[in-house]
């Protein structure tokens, strides 16, 4: 059940005036799961729906498997599309829901249910055949919509936001359940979502997008180590954005200028004598006798460690902290230095003049 890459070439859509992808160019090797990630508008949901046939590209092609299928009807990709709200039928059972797609393909009623049973039981469904979708949980319904998807064989899986109805716990079972099956059967995959946590997890390739552009294209540790500008490194994770100075730059590695805090971090594209912006993640941060002032705002005990809220000369910093943190009541002065171990923090570069 392997499938073949998917590749976009200058993929774009418009809407009369309004430009939804502006030439999207990325491809996904075989067995791998590419997540496209971005705020709401952000045109990822209008890439999935022209990989899946459901919206005509205005320029640009979509090749599977190194075959052209941007002319072709939805049917004839080898895609499934497994879809937010799932789209089960209520009034069908399990079984006759995941063997659908097979009846309507003209499949011989024994065959068509000896696949259902078998895609079923590849996503633990077993015994659940004759059941309805109002009987069974958000968990197992989406569970349904994706034996449904597999049932066909596609040779590229498509996830439109799978987990959007799901709480907040079932939503880490399921991606692991989905990242697990995706490996075990080398699913080639492309996935939507809004979730950063999400696109981190389940991922091998991430691709951010905004205003229908692709802003950045890696593995979840390149996006939250090494982003390319201040909207991946706001958006991959939160991060204190704080303008820094590039000192020097030697064997890769930056000199920095934050205030008064003085850093040495990966250098990351940005050159010396120019501004950057140093991207400092929330456990990034610790309380020390030296660094930059600042005053607490309020604090929150969340069990397994502190959050806290603090006032700078150069903004509002947000940082967890471990429960032993000597925090001062809100109002109180400490001071803040950066964590410099790997992930705590990042340059970002400033994009070059004109």
């Amino acid at each position: 059940m392997t499938g073949g890459a998917l590749e976009l070439r200058g993929l774009s859509k418009r809407f009369g005036q309004t430009v939804a992808v502006a030439e999207a160019s990325f491809s996904v090797p075989e067995g791998r799961l590419a997540t496209l990630l971005g705020p709401s508008g952000c045109g990822k949901t209008t890439v999935l729906r022209m990989v899946a046939g459901l919206e005509a590209p205005s320029a640009g092609r979509i090749l599977i498997g190194g075959r052209d299928v941007t002319a072709l009807p939805a049917a004839e990709r080898g895609v499934s599309l497994v879809f937010q709200s799932y789209a089960l039928f209520p009034h069908m059972s399990v079984l006759e829901n995941v063997a659908y797609g097979l009846t309507v393909a003209g499949v011989g009623r024994r065959e068509a249910r000896a696949r259902a049973e078998e895609a079923m039981a590849g996503v633990g469904l077993q015994g659940l055949g004759a059941r309805l979708p109002s009987e069974l949980s958000g968990g197992q319904q989406q569970r349904v919509a994706l034996a449904r998807a597999l049932v066909l064989r596609p040779r590229v899986l498509l996830f439109d936001e799978p987990l959007s109805n799901l709480d907040a716990r079932l939503r880490r079972r399921v991606r692991e359940d989905i990242r697990a099956l995706q490996q075990r059967l080398g699913l080639t995959v492309l996935y939507v979502t809004h979730d950063q946590h999400e696109a981190l997890a389940v991922s091998d390739t991430v691709i951010v997008m905004r205003q229908g552009a692709i802003a950045q294209i890696g593995t979840p540790r390149d996006l939250y180590e090494r982003p390319a500008d201040r909207f991946v490194a706001d958006f991959i994770g939160e991060a204190a954005l704080l303008p820094a100075e590039v000192l020097s730059v030697s064997a890769g590695i930056a000199a920095l200028s934050v205030g008064p805090l003085r850093l040495s971090l990966p250098a990351n594209g940005a050159a010396a004598g120019r501004a950057a912006t140093l991207a400092v993640r929330p456990h990034g941060w610790r309380l020390g006798p030296e660094g930059l002032p600042a005053r607490l705002l309020r604090s929150a005990y969340l069990g397994s460690h502190l959050e806290a809220l603090f006032e700078t000369a150069l903004g509002e910093v947000f940082a967890t902290l471990p429960l032993d943190a000597p925090l001062p009541p809100p109002g109180g002065e400490v001071r803040l230095a950066v964590d410099g171990t790997p992930g705590a923090a990042a340059v970002v570069p400033e994009p070059p003049p004109g």
